[in-house]
């Protein structure tokens, strides 16, 4: 007697749950492990014989791969400062031009940021 996929019942699944439902689920996690697998083996292989770029290319790449490191720290400080200076235009000095809150609870909770706002500045200025 041959059973359908869809007449089959999991001891697990409820009574009215074809079986498909959960060979589907078994079915997407052998896939994820084989894929799995398949990137380790890539990454291996990449390691033991080389990416088989020449050195100049290899040379090229970590060059690029520097170049857009920098790129991103340059971007993420540009972010900051002006995340920085939303905080101080729209928060600290305005609290501290109408006294909203006196001077000693001002500098505790707001510190030294227009400091490091200028440090921060004067950073990102050496670094183009």
């Amino acid at each position: 007697m041959i059973t359908t996929v869809e007449s089959r019942k999991s001891p697990f699944a409820n009574k009215n749950e074809p079986f498909q439902v959960s060979t589907m689920f078994n079915l997407n996690r052998e896939l994820n492990q084989v894929l799995q697998e398949r990137n380790r083996m890539k990454i291996c292989n990449t390691r033991f014989y080389g990416s088989g770029l020449s050195h100049k290319d290899e040379r090229e790449k970590i060059k690029t791969l520097r170049c857009k490191a920098v790129d991103e720290i340059i971007s993420s400080e540009r972010n900051y400062l002006r995340q920085l200076e939303v905080l101080l235009n729209y928060f600290i000095k305005p609290m501290k031009l109408h006294t909203l809150i006196d001077d000693r609870n001002h500098s505790f909770l707001f510190g030294q940021i227009e400091m490091i706002y200028n440090l921060n500045g004067e950073l990102l200025r050496n670094w183009k």
